[in-house]
Protein backbone atom coordinates (compact mmCIF):
# COMPACT_ATOMS: atom_id res chain seq x y z
CA UNK A 1 0.00 0.00 0.00
CA UNK A 2 3.02 2.46 0.83
CA UNK A 3 4.30 1.51 -2.45
CA UNK A 4 1.01 2.40 -4.41
CA UNK A 5 0.62 5.82 -2.48
CA UNK A 6 4.46 6.73 -3.67
CA UNK A 7 3.72 5.68 -7.20
CA UNK A 8 0.30 7.50 -7.17
CA UNK A 9 2.58 10.70 -6.89
CA UNK A 10 5.17 10.04 -9.69
CA UNK A 11 4.31 10.95 -13.00
CA UNK A 12 4.82 8.42 -16.00
CA UNK A 13 8.25 8.73 -18.12
CA UNK A 14 9.69 6.77 -20.63
CA UNK A 15 11.97 4.65 -21.35
CA UNK A 16 13.89 7.05 -23.48
CA UNK A 17 13.63 10.00 -20.37
CA UNK A 18 14.68 7.65 -17.67
CA UNK A 19 17.76 6.88 -19.71
CA UNK A 20 18.73 10.59 -20.20
CA UNK A 21 18.24 10.77 -16.60
CA UNK A 22 21.78 10.46 -14.59
CA UNK A 23 22.34 8.08 -11.84
CA UNK A 24 20.10 5.50 -12.59
CA UNK A 25 21.16 1.95 -12.51
CA UNK A 26 20.35 -0.09 -16.01
CA UNK A 27 19.10 -3.12 -13.89
CA UNK A 28 16.39 -0.82 -12.25
CA UNK A 29 14.91 0.21 -15.89
CA UNK A 30 13.25 -2.95 -15.98
CA UNK A 31 10.38 -1.59 -14.00
CA UNK A 32 9.38 0.47 -16.87
CA UNK A 33 9.02 -2.13 -19.34
CA UNK A 34 5.51 -2.76 -20.94
CA UNK A 35 5.29 -6.52 -19.89
CA UNK A 36 3.35 -6.68 -16.21
CA UNK A 37 5.58 -10.02 -15.77
CA UNK A 38 8.70 -8.87 -15.89
CA UNK A 39 8.28 -5.90 -13.96
CA UNK A 40 9.50 -5.62 -10.27
CA UNK A 41 7.50 -6.06 -6.72
CA UNK A 42 6.19 -4.07 -4.79
CA UNK A 43 8.95 -4.34 -2.48
CA UNK A 44 11.67 -3.91 -4.57
CA UNK A 45 9.37 -1.21 -6.47
CA UNK A 46 9.98 0.73 -3.30
CA UNK A 47 13.58 -0.17 -2.81
CA UNK A 48 14.53 1.18 -6.53
CA UNK A 49 12.29 4.76 -5.88
CA UNK A 50 13.58 5.20 -2.26
CA UNK A 51 17.22 4.87 -3.98
CA UNK A 52 16.58 7.11 -6.80
CA UNK A 53 15.05 10.04 -4.22
CA UNK A 54 18.38 9.37 -2.23
CA UNK A 55 20.50 9.71 -4.97
CA UNK A 56 18.94 12.67 -6.68
CA UNK A 57 18.80 14.74 -3.44
CA UNK A 58 22.25 14.21 -2.86
CA UNK A 59 24.23 14.41 -6.16
CA UNK A 60 22.28 16.47 -8.31
CA UNK A 61 24.48 18.25 -9.53
CA UNK A 62 26.43 16.19 -10.63
CA UNK A 63 24.21 14.08 -12.87
CA UNK A 64 24.60 14.01 -16.78
CA UNK A 65 21.08 15.58 -17.47
CA UNK A 66 21.55 18.07 -14.64
CA UNK A 67 24.62 19.45 -16.12
CA UNK A 68 22.82 19.25 -19.93
CA UNK A 69 19.83 21.28 -18.41
CA UNK A 70 22.88 23.57 -16.91
CA UNK A 71 24.67 23.86 -20.38
CA UNK A 72 21.01 24.88 -22.56
CA UNK A 73 19.73 27.35 -19.41
CA UNK A 74 23.54 29.56 -19.76
CA UNK A 75 22.95 29.06 -24.21
CA UNK A 76 19.61 30.43 -23.51
CA UNK A 77 20.24 33.46 -21.48
CA UNK A 78 23.49 34.85 -22.94
CA UNK A 79 20.93 34.62 -26.58
CA UNK A 80 18.15 35.98 -25.06
CA UNK A 81 20.60 38.90 -23.11
CA UNK A 82 22.72 39.79 -26.36
CA UNK A 83 20.29 39.26 -29.37
CA UNK A 84 18.06 42.52 -29.45
CA UNK A 85 14.48 42.39 -30.33
CA UNK A 86 14.11 44.91 -33.89
CA UNK A 87 10.53 44.89 -35.81
CA UNK A 88 10.64 45.92 -39.60
CA UNK A 89 10.40 49.30 -39.93
CA UNK A 90 7.50 48.81 -42.77
CA UNK A 91 5.45 46.72 -40.05
CA UNK A 92 2.19 47.75 -38.82
CA UNK A 93 1.51 47.12 -35.35
CA UNK A 94 -1.03 45.23 -33.06
CA UNK A 95 -0.59 48.71 -31.13
CA UNK A 96 -0.61 51.51 -33.89
CA UNK A 97 -3.89 50.24 -34.96
CA UNK A 98 -5.65 49.67 -31.29
CA UNK A 99 -4.60 53.26 -30.75
CA UNK A 100 -6.35 54.92 -33.78
CA UNK A 101 -9.52 52.99 -33.08
CA UNK A 102 -9.57 54.24 -29.79
CA UNK A 103 -8.91 57.60 -31.21
CA UNK A 104 -11.44 57.51 -33.85
CA UNK A 105 -14.05 56.53 -30.93
CA UNK A 106 -13.29 59.42 -28.61
CA UNK A 107 -13.49 61.95 -32.21
CA UNK A 108 -17.29 60.26 -33.13
CA UNK A 109 -18.09 60.40 -29.35
CA UNK A 110 -17.57 64.20 -29.07
CA UNK A 111 -16.41 66.46 -32.32
CA UNK A 112 -15.33 69.01 -30.13
CA UNK A 113 -12.70 66.74 -28.63
CA UNK A 114 -9.42 68.61 -30.96
CA UNK A 115 -7.01 66.38 -28.48
CA UNK A 116 -8.69 63.14 -30.38
CA UNK A 117 -9.22 64.73 -33.84
CA UNK A 118 -5.21 65.75 -34.05
CA UNK A 119 -4.40 62.22 -32.60
CA UNK A 120 -6.49 60.31 -34.97
CA UNK A 121 -4.96 62.49 -37.59
CA UNK A 122 -1.63 61.81 -36.68
CA UNK A 123 -1.81 58.27 -36.31
CA UNK A 124 -4.09 57.89 -39.56
CA UNK A 125 -0.92 59.32 -41.61
CA UNK A 126 1.58 56.62 -39.75
CA UNK A 127 -0.79 54.08 -40.89
CA UNK A 128 -0.45 55.49 -44.26
CA UNK A 129 3.02 55.88 -44.45
CA UNK A 130 3.71 52.32 -43.33
CA UNK A 131 1.57 50.86 -46.66
CA UNK A 132 -2.02 50.59 -44.97
CA UNK A 133 -4.51 50.94 -48.10
CA UNK A 134 -7.41 53.69 -47.86
CA UNK A 135 -9.47 51.33 -47.96
CA UNK A 136 -8.33 49.48 -44.94
CA UNK A 137 -8.29 52.86 -42.84
CA UNK A 138 -12.01 53.75 -44.44
CA UNK A 139 -13.20 50.68 -42.77
CA UNK A 140 -11.47 51.00 -39.56
CA UNK A 141 -13.60 54.34 -39.39
CA UNK A 142 -16.42 52.62 -40.35
CA UNK A 143 -15.99 50.19 -37.98
CA UNK A 144 -15.74 52.97 -35.09
CA UNK A 145 -19.00 54.66 -36.31
CA UNK A 146 -20.62 51.47 -36.45
CA UNK A 147 -19.52 50.97 -32.79
CA UNK A 148 -20.40 54.27 -31.30
CA UNK A 149 -23.88 53.89 -33.09
CA UNK A 150 -24.02 50.60 -31.03
CA UNK A 151 -22.95 51.71 -28.17
CA UNK A 152 -25.62 54.60 -27.91
CA UNK A 153 -28.28 52.09 -28.66
CA UNK A 154 -27.37 50.20 -25.89
CA UNK A 155 -27.56 52.81 -23.58
CA UNK A 156 -31.01 53.67 -24.84
CA UNK A 157 -31.84 50.63 -23.90
CA UNK A 158 -30.39 49.32 -20.66
CA UNK A 159 -32.04 52.69 -19.11
CA UNK A 160 -35.18 52.29 -20.59
CA UNK A 161 -34.82 48.39 -18.47
CA UNK A 162 -33.16 49.99 -15.87
CA UNK A 163 -36.83 52.83 -15.63
CA UNK A 164 -39.14 49.86 -15.70
CA UNK A 165 -37.91 47.55 -13.52
CA UNK A 166 -37.52 50.18 -10.76
CA UNK A 167 -40.42 52.44 -9.62
CA UNK A 168 -40.74 55.41 -8.23
CA UNK A 169 -41.56 54.94 -5.49
CA UNK A 170 -39.05 52.31 -4.09
CA UNK A 171 -36.91 52.74 -1.00
CA UNK A 172 -33.94 50.52 -1.86
CA UNK A 173 -32.31 49.66 -5.32
CA UNK A 174 -29.51 47.27 -5.60
CA UNK A 175 -27.77 45.90 -8.70
CA UNK A 176 -24.99 43.70 -8.52
CA UNK A 177 -23.07 41.66 -11.52
CA UNK A 178 -24.46 43.30 -14.51
CA UNK A 179 -23.38 44.69 -17.74
CA UNK A 180 -24.76 48.38 -18.45
CA UNK A 181 -23.31 50.23 -21.32
CA UNK A 182 -22.42 54.02 -21.39
CA UNK A 183 -24.30 56.33 -18.79
CA UNK A 184 -26.94 55.46 -16.04
CA UNK A 185 -29.03 58.08 -14.78
CA UNK A 186 -30.90 57.27 -11.46
CA UNK A 187 -33.59 60.59 -11.37
CA UNK A 188 -36.77 61.74 -9.60
CA UNK A 189 -36.85 59.01 -7.30
CA UNK A 190 -38.21 60.58 -4.23
CA UNK A 191 -38.02 57.89 -1.75
CA UNK A 192 -35.37 56.28 -2.70
CA UNK A 193 -33.25 55.76 0.71
CA UNK A 194 -30.46 53.14 -0.37
CA UNK A 195 -28.87 52.72 -3.58
CA UNK A 196 -26.01 50.03 -4.04
CA UNK A 197 -24.17 49.51 -7.49
CA UNK A 198 -21.30 46.61 -7.48
CA UNK A 199 -19.72 44.78 -10.03
CA UNK A 200 -21.36 46.56 -12.77
CA UNK A 201 -19.16 46.39 -16.14
CA UNK A 202 -18.66 49.28 -18.88
CA UNK A 203 -20.66 52.12 -16.63
CA UNK A 204 -18.57 54.86 -17.52
CA UNK A 205 -21.18 57.60 -15.94
CA UNK A 206 -23.36 57.76 -13.45
CA UNK A 207 -25.86 60.84 -12.99
CA UNK A 208 -27.81 61.01 -9.01
CA UNK A 209 -30.03 63.60 -9.62
CA UNK A 210 -33.13 64.97 -7.03
CA UNK A 211 -33.04 61.83 -4.70
CA UNK A 212 -33.99 64.19 -1.79
CA UNK A 213 -34.40 61.09 0.89
CA UNK A 214 -31.19 59.28 -0.41
CA UNK A 215 -28.58 58.97 2.70
CA UNK A 216 -26.60 55.45 1.87
CA UNK A 217 -25.06 55.36 -1.46
CA UNK A 218 -22.63 53.08 -2.82
CA UNK A 219 -20.60 52.55 -6.10
CA UNK A 220 -18.07 50.03 -6.10
CA UNK A 221 -15.83 47.90 -8.76
CA UNK A 222 -18.24 49.38 -11.38
CA UNK A 223 -15.15 50.95 -13.24
CA UNK A 224 -16.52 54.65 -13.37
CA UNK A 225 -15.17 57.82 -14.72
CA UNK A 226 -17.34 60.25 -14.30
CA UNK A 227 -20.21 60.67 -11.17
CA UNK A 228 -22.23 63.64 -11.12
CA UNK A 229 -24.84 64.09 -7.92
CA UNK A 230 -27.34 66.81 -8.22
CA UNK A 231 -30.10 67.68 -5.18
CA UNK A 232 -29.11 64.54 -3.01
CA UNK A 233 -28.48 66.91 0.18
CA UNK A 234 -29.29 63.81 2.57
CA UNK A 235 -26.39 61.81 1.28
CA UNK A 236 -24.12 61.20 4.76
CA UNK A 237 -22.52 57.84 3.65
CA UNK A 238 -20.72 57.24 0.06
CA UNK A 239 -18.56 54.57 -0.58
CA UNK A 240 -17.07 55.30 -4.09
CA UNK A 241 -14.02 52.55 -3.90
CA UNK A 242 -12.10 50.82 -6.94
CA UNK A 243 -13.70 53.02 -9.55
CA UNK A 244 -11.80 55.34 -12.13
CA UNK A 245 -12.81 58.76 -11.13
CA UNK A 246 -10.41 61.52 -11.19
CA UNK A 247 -12.13 64.46 -8.98
CA UNK A 248 -14.65 64.75 -5.98
CA UNK A 249 -16.61 67.89 -7.79
CA UNK A 250 -19.87 65.80 -6.90
CA UNK A 251 -19.68 66.19 -3.45
CA UNK A 252 -19.27 69.54 -2.73
CA UNK A 253 -23.28 69.97 -2.01
CA UNK A 254 -23.12 66.91 0.53
CA UNK A 255 -23.64 69.23 3.46
CA UNK A 256 -24.45 65.99 5.45
CA UNK A 257 -21.68 63.78 4.05
CA UNK A 258 -20.38 61.94 7.47
CA UNK A 259 -18.52 59.03 5.79
CA UNK A 260 -16.38 58.61 2.38
CA UNK A 261 -14.99 55.72 1.33
CA UNK A 262 -12.42 55.98 -1.88
CA UNK A 263 -9.97 53.83 -1.57
CA UNK A 264 -8.86 52.42 -5.38
CA UNK A 265 -9.33 55.60 -7.41
CA UNK A 266 -5.91 55.05 -8.20
CA UNK A 267 -6.37 58.59 -10.78
CA UNK A 268 -7.71 60.64 -8.16
CA UNK A 269 -5.81 64.04 -7.82
CA UNK A 270 -4.47 64.07 -3.95
CA UNK A 271 -5.29 67.50 -4.36
CA UNK A 272 -8.93 67.33 -4.38
CA UNK A 273 -8.60 65.08 -1.15
CA UNK A 274 -7.27 67.90 1.02
CA UNK A 275 -9.48 70.10 -0.26
CA UNK A 276 -12.56 68.11 1.05
CA UNK A 277 -10.44 67.99 4.36
CA UNK A 278 -10.07 71.86 4.54
CA UNK A 279 -13.55 71.88 3.67
CA UNK A 280 -14.61 69.75 6.32
CA UNK A 281 -12.52 71.15 8.87
CA UNK A 282 -13.72 74.51 7.96
CA UNK A 283 -17.47 73.73 8.14
CA UNK A 284 -16.65 72.52 11.53
CA UNK A 285 -14.80 75.32 12.85
CA UNK A 286 -17.30 77.69 11.95
CA UNK A 287 -20.32 76.10 13.34
CA UNK A 288 -17.87 76.02 16.84
CA UNK A 289 -17.05 79.87 16.29
CA UNK A 290 -20.94 81.19 15.77
CA UNK A 291 -21.59 79.20 19.24
CA UNK A 292 -18.54 81.06 21.20
CA UNK A 293 -18.69 84.02 19.91
CA UNK A 294 -21.99 84.15 21.50
CA UNK A 295 -20.27 83.28 24.60
CA UNK A 296 -17.39 84.99 24.04
CA UNK A 297 -19.55 88.48 23.87
CA UNK A 298 -21.27 87.13 27.79
CA UNK A 299 -17.80 86.89 28.82
CA UNK A 300 -16.38 90.21 27.84
CA UNK A 301 -19.77 91.77 29.65
CA UNK A 302 -19.24 90.01 32.73
CA UNK A 303 -15.41 91.38 33.26
CA UNK A 304 -16.94 94.83 32.31
CA UNK A 305 -18.94 94.63 35.07
CA UNK A 306 -16.99 93.62 37.15
CA UNK A 307 -14.06 96.46 36.67
CA UNK A 308 -14.10 99.59 38.95
CA UNK A 309 -14.25 103.04 36.93
CA UNK A 310 -10.64 103.82 37.14
CA UNK A 311 -9.87 100.75 35.58
CA UNK A 312 -12.43 100.92 32.72
CA UNK A 313 -10.83 104.23 32.16
CA UNK A 314 -7.41 102.88 31.50
CA UNK A 315 -8.76 99.98 29.84
CA UNK A 316 -10.42 102.89 27.40
CA UNK A 317 -7.31 104.75 27.13
CA UNK A 318 -5.16 101.28 26.09
CA UNK A 319 -7.90 100.42 23.54
CA UNK A 320 -7.06 103.42 21.60
CA UNK A 321 -3.89 103.30 21.99
CA UNK A 322 -4.00 99.75 19.80
CA UNK A 323 -6.75 101.22 17.14
CA UNK A 324 -4.77 103.96 16.25
CA UNK A 325 -2.04 102.21 16.04
CA UNK A 326 -3.77 99.52 13.66
CA UNK A 327 -5.45 101.84 11.79
CA UNK A 328 -2.26 104.12 10.92
CA UNK A 329 -0.59 100.64 9.82
CA UNK A 330 -4.36 99.72 7.56
CA UNK A 331 -3.40 103.26 6.14
CA UNK A 332 -0.24 102.37 5.15
CA UNK A 333 -1.24 98.87 3.78
CA UNK A 334 -3.71 100.73 1.79
CA UNK A 335 -1.39 103.07 0.47
CA UNK A 336 0.64 99.92 -0.81
CA UNK A 337 -2.24 98.60 -2.59
CA UNK A 338 -3.04 101.89 -4.72
CA UNK A 339 0.02 101.90 -5.82
CA UNK A 340 -0.02 98.75 -7.66
CA UNK A 341 -3.19 100.09 -8.58
CA UNK A 342 -1.98 101.48 -11.86
CA UNK A 343 0.34 98.31 -12.97
CA UNK A 344 -2.73 96.17 -12.54
CA UNK A 345 -4.58 98.17 -14.77
CA UNK A 346 -1.55 98.62 -17.13
CA UNK A 347 -1.38 94.47 -17.30
CA UNK A 348 -5.42 94.17 -17.67
CA UNK A 349 -5.17 96.35 -20.66
CA UNK A 350 -2.21 93.82 -22.22
CA UNK A 351 -4.52 91.30 -20.69
CA UNK A 352 -7.73 92.14 -22.91
CA UNK A 353 -5.23 92.96 -25.65
CA UNK A 354 -4.10 89.26 -25.87
CA UNK A 355 -7.93 88.22 -25.20
CA UNK A 356 -8.87 89.52 -28.21
CA UNK A 357 -5.62 88.40 -30.38
CA UNK A 358 -6.55 84.56 -29.09
CA UNK A 359 -10.30 85.23 -30.49
CA UNK A 360 -8.98 86.40 -34.07
CA UNK A 361 -6.64 83.06 -34.25
CA UNK A 362 -9.81 81.23 -32.99
CA UNK A 363 -11.88 82.51 -35.66
CA UNK A 364 -8.88 81.71 -38.47
CA UNK A 365 -8.61 78.26 -36.71
CA UNK A 366 -12.73 77.14 -37.27
CA UNK A 367 -12.38 78.48 -40.93
CA UNK A 368 -9.38 76.45 -41.61
CA UNK A 369 -11.14 73.60 -39.88
CA UNK A 370 -14.07 74.28 -41.78
CA UNK A 371 -12.09 74.02 -44.98
CA UNK A 372 -10.57 71.03 -44.39
CA UNK A 373 -13.51 68.96 -43.18
CA UNK A 374 -14.77 70.09 -47.13
CA UNK A 375 -11.85 68.65 -48.47
CA UNK A 376 -12.22 65.72 -46.50
CA UNK A 377 -15.70 65.28 -47.87
CA UNK A 378 -14.67 65.84 -51.45
CA UNK A 379 -11.86 63.13 -50.72
CA UNK A 380 -14.39 60.68 -49.77
CA UNK A 381 -16.81 61.39 -52.44
CA UNK A 382 -14.16 60.73 -55.37
CA UNK A 383 -12.86 57.82 -53.43
CA UNK A 384 -16.28 56.24 -53.51
CA UNK A 385 -17.30 57.57 -57.39
CA UNK A 386 -13.61 56.03 -58.12
CA UNK A 387 -15.27 52.41 -56.98
CA UNK A 388 -17.78 53.02 -59.16
CA UNK A 389 -15.54 53.84 -62.65
CA UNK A 390 -16.88 52.18 -65.87
CA UNK A 391 -13.08 52.13 -67.29
CA UNK A 392 -9.57 52.29 -66.43
CA UNK A 393 -8.78 55.34 -67.96
CA UNK A 394 -11.54 57.37 -65.69
CA UNK A 395 -10.40 55.82 -62.36
CA UNK A 396 -7.09 56.66 -63.40
CA UNK A 397 -8.40 60.30 -63.80
CA UNK A 398 -9.99 60.22 -60.68
CA UNK A 399 -7.29 58.97 -58.66
CA UNK A 400 -5.33 61.86 -59.94
CA UNK A 401 -8.31 64.11 -57.98
CA UNK A 402 -8.17 61.75 -55.00
CA UNK A 403 -4.12 62.34 -54.71
CA UNK A 404 -4.35 66.45 -55.15
CA UNK A 405 -7.12 66.42 -52.71
CA UNK A 406 -5.31 64.22 -50.17
CA UNK A 407 -2.09 66.81 -50.93
CA UNK A 408 -4.59 69.84 -50.30
CA UNK A 409 -6.12 67.77 -47.17
CA UNK A 410 -2.76 67.36 -45.08
CA UNK A 411 -1.51 71.03 -46.55
CA UNK A 412 -4.58 72.36 -44.90
CA UNK A 413 -4.53 69.78 -41.60
CA UNK A 414 -0.86 71.00 -40.93
CA UNK A 415 -2.16 74.77 -41.06
CA UNK A 416 -4.78 73.85 -38.67
CA UNK A 417 -1.76 72.04 -36.24
CA UNK A 418 -0.01 75.39 -36.85
CA UNK A 419 -2.96 77.30 -36.19
CA UNK A 420 -3.79 75.62 -32.84
CA UNK A 421 0.09 75.92 -31.69
CA UNK A 422 -0.32 79.57 -32.12
CA UNK A 423 -3.10 79.31 -29.98
CA UNK A 424 -2.07 77.54 -27.05
CA UNK A 425 0.76 79.88 -27.08
CA UNK A 426 -1.53 82.84 -26.91
CA UNK A 427 -3.49 80.86 -23.78
CA UNK A 428 0.04 80.45 -22.53
CA UNK A 429 0.65 84.55 -22.80
CA UNK A 430 -2.85 85.17 -21.19
CA UNK A 431 -2.20 82.77 -17.90
CA UNK A 432 1.26 84.27 -17.38
CA UNK A 433 -0.03 88.10 -17.62
CA UNK A 434 -2.83 86.59 -15.26
CA UNK A 435 0.02 85.43 -12.85
CA UNK A 436 1.57 88.38 -12.75
CA UNK A 437 -1.97 90.15 -12.01
CA UNK A 438 -1.75 88.08 -8.81
CA UNK A 439 1.12 88.88 -7.59
CA UNK A 440 0.44 92.39 -7.93
CA UNK A 441 -2.63 92.15 -6.15
CA UNK A 442 -1.25 89.62 -3.75
CA UNK A 443 1.82 91.49 -2.40
CA UNK A 444 -0.19 93.56 -0.43
CA UNK A 445 -1.84 90.80 1.23
CA UNK A 446 1.65 89.75 2.15
CA UNK A 447 2.47 92.78 4.05
CA UNK A 448 -0.85 92.08 6.09
CA UNK A 449 0.70 88.86 6.91
CA UNK A 450 3.65 89.76 7.95
CA UNK A 451 2.28 92.70 10.26
CA UNK A 452 0.22 90.18 11.96
CA UNK A 453 2.67 87.93 12.64
CA UNK A 454 5.10 90.52 14.11
CA UNK A 455 2.06 91.75 16.38
CA UNK A 456 1.10 88.08 17.32
CA UNK A 457 4.96 87.78 18.39
CA UNK A 458 5.31 91.21 20.52
CA UNK A 459 1.55 90.50 22.23
CA UNK A 460 3.02 86.58 22.83
CA UNK A 461 5.99 88.52 24.51
CA UNK A 462 4.24 90.70 26.98
CA UNK A 463 1.81 87.94 28.11
CA UNK A 464 4.77 85.82 29.19
CA UNK A 465 6.91 88.62 30.92
CA UNK A 466 3.91 89.97 32.64
CA UNK A 467 2.87 86.77 34.01
CA UNK A 468 6.36 85.92 35.00
CA UNK A 469 6.92 88.96 36.75
CA UNK A 470 3.43 88.98 38.25
CA UNK A 471 4.21 85.80 39.70
CA UNK A 472 7.87 86.58 40.74
CA UNK A 473 6.37 89.64 42.59
CA UNK A 474 3.75 86.97 44.61
CA UNK A 475 6.27 84.45 45.38
CA UNK A 476 7.63 86.00 49.28
CA UNK A 477 4.28 88.05 49.67
CA UNK A 478 1.09 86.41 51.62
CA UNK A 479 -2.19 87.30 49.77
CA UNK A 480 -5.28 87.07 51.16
CA UNK A 481 -8.76 85.37 49.59
CA UNK A 482 -9.67 89.22 48.76
CA UNK A 483 -6.62 90.21 46.94
CA UNK A 484 -6.19 87.10 45.06
CA UNK A 485 -9.52 87.51 43.85
CA UNK A 486 -8.64 91.06 42.20
CA UNK A 487 -5.22 89.69 41.01
CA UNK A 488 -7.21 87.40 38.71
CA UNK A 489 -9.86 90.20 37.63
CA UNK A 490 -6.25 91.97 36.79
CA UNK A 491 -4.83 89.42 34.54
CA UNK A 492 -8.15 89.13 33.03
CA UNK A 493 -8.21 92.86 32.41
CA UNK A 494 -4.89 92.68 30.92
CA UNK A 495 -6.33 89.40 28.58
CA UNK A 496 -9.64 91.24 27.90
CA UNK A 497 -8.02 94.48 26.18
CA UNK A 498 -6.64 91.98 23.46
CA UNK A 499 -10.03 90.42 23.44
CA UNK A 500 -12.03 93.76 22.78
CA UNK A 501 -9.07 94.83 19.98
CA UNK A 502 -9.70 91.68 18.31
CA UNK A 503 -13.90 91.86 18.59
CA UNK A 504 -13.66 95.27 17.45
CA UNK A 505 -11.55 94.12 14.45
CA UNK A 506 -14.17 91.40 14.21
CA UNK A 507 -11.27 88.54 14.74
CA UNK A 508 -13.28 85.57 15.88
CA UNK A 509 -10.14 83.30 15.62
CA UNK A 510 -8.31 85.72 17.78
CA UNK A 511 -11.03 85.98 20.10
CA UNK A 512 -10.92 82.29 20.99
CA UNK A 513 -7.12 81.82 21.30
CA UNK A 514 -6.59 84.77 23.70
CA UNK A 515 -8.98 83.41 25.77
CA UNK A 516 -7.88 79.64 25.67
CA UNK A 517 -4.12 81.10 26.15
CA UNK A 518 -5.53 83.17 29.13
CA UNK A 519 -7.69 80.34 30.74
CA UNK A 520 -4.38 78.09 30.52
CA UNK A 521 -2.38 80.83 32.00
CA UNK A 522 -4.61 80.67 35.04
CA UNK A 523 -4.84 77.48 35.52
CA UNK A 524 -1.35 76.04 35.15
CA UNK A 525 0.57 78.93 36.61
CA UNK A 526 -1.31 80.82 39.34
CA UNK A 527 -3.63 77.38 40.06
CA UNK A 528 -5.86 79.90 41.53
CA UNK A 529 -8.67 80.37 38.89
CA UNK A 530 -10.84 77.31 38.52
CA UNK A 531 -10.40 76.40 34.27
CA UNK A 532 -13.55 74.12 32.60
CA UNK A 533 -13.09 71.89 29.53
CA UNK A 534 -15.12 74.56 27.31
CA UNK A 535 -16.24 77.84 27.61
CA UNK A 536 -19.85 77.21 28.71
CA UNK A 537 -19.22 77.97 32.31
CA UNK A 538 -17.87 80.97 31.81
CA UNK A 539 -20.62 82.88 34.14
CA UNK A 540 -19.98 80.38 37.22
CA UNK A 541 -16.39 81.01 36.65
CA UNK A 542 -17.10 85.35 36.70
CA UNK A 543 -18.92 84.54 40.10
CA UNK A 544 -15.80 82.30 41.97
CA UNK A 545 -13.75 85.36 40.93
CA UNK A 546 -15.86 88.70 42.09
CA UNK A 547 -18.93 87.52 44.12
CA UNK A 548 -21.97 89.20 42.34
CA UNK A 549 -20.40 90.35 39.56
CA UNK A 550 -20.02 93.74 41.19
CA UNK A 551 -16.85 96.19 41.36
CA UNK A 552 -14.21 95.44 43.65
CA UNK A 553 -12.17 98.23 44.99
CA UNK A 554 -8.12 97.31 44.86
CA UNK A 555 -6.49 97.51 48.16
CA UNK A 556 -3.09 98.94 48.99
CA UNK A 557 0.04 97.11 49.46
CA UNK A 558 0.21 94.67 46.88
CA UNK A 559 -2.38 94.48 44.78
CA UNK A 560 -0.97 98.30 43.92
CA UNK A 561 2.04 97.28 42.95
CA UNK A 562 0.98 94.67 40.79
CA UNK A 563 -1.61 96.57 39.02
CA UNK A 564 1.40 99.34 38.53
CA UNK A 565 3.98 96.85 37.66
CA UNK A 566 1.44 95.59 34.57
CA UNK A 567 0.61 99.32 33.53
CA UNK A 568 4.38 99.52 33.16
CA UNK A 569 4.97 96.84 30.87
CA UNK A 570 1.86 97.17 28.86
CA UNK A 571 3.48 101.32 28.17
CA UNK A 572 6.69 99.71 27.60
CA UNK A 573 5.84 97.36 24.66
CA UNK A 574 3.48 100.00 22.98
CA UNK A 575 1.01 97.70 21.44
Amino acid sequence: DEAKEKLTKIKPVSLGQARRIGGINPTDIQMLKADPQKRPGAEELEGIIGGWIYYSGRVKEDTPFYQQYQSLAEEYNQFSQNTPYQIHPTAITHKLVKEFIQARKKMKRDNSDKNARREAGKLEEQLEEKGLSDENIEKIIKYCERFIKQINIMVIINQNEFNNKYSKEVKEIRIKNKDFQGHLIIEDYLNLEKLYLRDIDNIEKITLKNLPQLKLCTIRDCGTKDLVIENCLQINNLNIENNLLTNLEFIKDLENLEELELDGNDKLNTNTLELLENIQALKKENEFLSIKYDELKKFLKGILVSLSSEEKKGLSVELNKKINRKDKIRKELESELAESKEKIEELEKELKEKVALQQETKKELKVQKTTTEALLKQLVAKTIEKEKASNENEANDLQKEINDLRQKLKVSEKEVAKLEGKLEAKQEEIERISKTIEKAIDTPNQSINTYNIQYNTQYQQLETETEKQITESLTDKEVTPEEQKVINKTILFLGTKELFINHRQATVNSLIDCYNKLEKRLGNKLNKFTTAVSMTNIASKLANIIPGGGVVEAPIGILGDTINLTGNIIKEKDL
